[in-house]
């Protein structure tokens, strides 16, 4: 079988990648029961055994030489690929499609992590089985949980884009580069993403079901609770013309539904950084008013959190680039150093 290196993931993260991969099976990968990874990663519908939100994945912790992976896609996909921890990008073919991983150091212990890149709007990406000639072994969560929410910053839009002028694609976006992943990774959390390009918290209209709100609890299972939750939401309300005058309410609400989902968890109600001055200023009193009213309510674990940076440079159609994310999560590590002692590089 000939094989090819898997292509870099990106100069951003400054370290090379690892394994090859190949596009047909080994005769000697025994299949495991049940097909499932050692851990789910991120949000997935477990049922289907599909990831579709940026950020999820699955990890697979095993003995041997080799795992193989069968996905299906509609070839629009890519996934981050962490093998025993070196970084490489998998662009997923259209269909169903076996991939080969091999590690180093034979019958060592391994981990391979596969993380979406891309958005839901790019279809589901399936996992069908996984194949070994060693062992699989269980997964352990993380003692610390991070959700993000948010739109089109949060889900990585442009982010590997050469500059402000290219077009939105699935090949430029990449949520794994984006300031609450990289966060989640300095401090030692377990991160997941409920982000799509264009959000609203407002409704445009009664019956609007195209919100964050209303999306938030359709995506969401019951029983997920987080520790610390970050919503970057309002660009898409405030950059339009007309300012909407059921903001402070309908985000105030939801900042209500979420306590009910994590009674424990801080949330970081917070905005930036892609509006003007005048538009960040509109924004942000809103959501300081509406921190205002769950501060009324007795919801002391909820601060506004401006994330303004001088950019560093620019992704598609003004986005963030993976340089000012860096910068935008360096501002969010340090709050959580002060206001929840959580040290970087924690063991967990």
């Amino acid at each position: 079988m000939k094989s090819k290196v898997i292509r870099f993931l990106g100069r951003f993260l400054y370290i090379a990648p690892m394994a090859a991969f190949v596009s047909a099976v080994s005769p000697n990968l025994s299949a495991f029961a049940n097909d499932t990874p050692s851990l789910w990663l991120g949000l997935v519908n477990e049922k289907t055994q599909s990831l579709e939100w940026p950020g999820s994945g699955f990890e697979i912790i095993f003995t041997g030489k080799a795992v193989s992976v069968t996905l299906e896609d509609s070839g629009k996909n890519s996934l981050v690929v962490e093998n025993d921890g070196k970084l490489s990008k998998l662009q997923l073919a259209r269909g169903k499609k076996t991939y080969q991983f091999v590690a180093d150091g034979g019958g060592q212990q391994h981990t391979l992590r596969l993380i979406r890149r891309t958005e839901k709007m790019f279809g589901p990406t399936t996992l069908s089985s996984i194949k070994t000639e060693g062992t699989l072994l269980p997964g352990k969560k993380r003692n610390r949980q991070i959700l993000a929410i948010g739109d089109s910053i949060s889900a990585g839009y442009g982010i590997e884009g050469s500059d402000q002028s290219c077009k939105f694609s699935a090949d430029t976006q990449n949520q794994y580069l984006t300031y609450p992943a990289v966060v989640a990774r300095s401090v030692g959390a377990d991160i997941t993403t409920i982000a799509t390009s264009g959000i609203r918290v407002s409704p445009k209209f009664p019956s609007d079901v195209t919100t964050m709100p209303f999306v938030f609890q359709q995506a969401v299972p019951k029983g997920r609770v987080f520790d610390v939750v970050i919503v970057n939401l309002g660009t898409n309300d405030f950059s339009e013309k007309t300012k909407p005058d059921n903001f402070v309410n309908a985000y105030a609400a939801f900042m209500a539904v979420i306590r009910d989902q994590s009674p424990d968890a801080m949330i970081y109600a917070a905005l930036g950084p892609m509006l003007t001055d005048s538009q960040f200023s509109e924004a942000s009193a809103a959501i300081e008013a509406a921190v205002k009213l769950r501060h009324q309510r007795g919801d002391g674990k909820i601060r506004f959190l401006a994330l303004r940076t001088k950019a560093k440079g620019f992704g598609c159609n003004w986005h963030p680039n993976a340089e000012t994310h860096a910068r935008l999560a360096a501002t969010l590590t340090k709050t959580l150093e002060h206001d929840l002692n959580w040290k970087r590089d924690a063991a967990n």
